[in-house]
């Protein structure tokens, strides 16, 4: 994925490349991180184990297990609440797809019926 880079260099690159001065010509401003942003990216959650394979510097994802027909089930479950426009349903159905979500300040809890085996 290369190397990470700065959004302040980032933009000021772009500002430039497009024949303009950064802070004269266009002001770059800091607003700082909008809900539900993050300033990293978590490769792998921590409820995934990692295991070794025959190349020393690769591990692989132990992911978990799916019953496929009940993803399937939840999934058309989530589709319905989401062409209703059910927003409070379509958080429920997140949370019981994906046991890692969490809406910031919702203190939304683990769901009892989970789609693991």
């Amino acid at each position: 994925m290369g190397q990470p880079v700065l959004i302040k260099d980032f933009a000021e690159q772009m500002i430039s490349l497009s024949g303009l001065k950064p802070k004269v010509d266009i002001e770059i401003v800091y607003t700082g991180l909008r809900p539900g942003e993050k300033l990293y990216e978590e490769i792998l959650h921590e409820s995934e184990g990692l295991q070794p394979t025959s190349h020393e510097k690769l591990l692989l994802a132990r992911s978990r297990e799916v019953d496929w027909n009940r993803l399937m089930d939840k999934l058309v479950h989530l589709e319905q609440a989401t062409v209703s426009r059910n927003v409070a349903e379509l958080r429920v159905c997140l949370q019981d797809v994906v046991p890692e979500f969490r809406e910031a300040g919702l203190g939304l809890t683990q769901p009892t019926d989970s789609i693991e085996n």
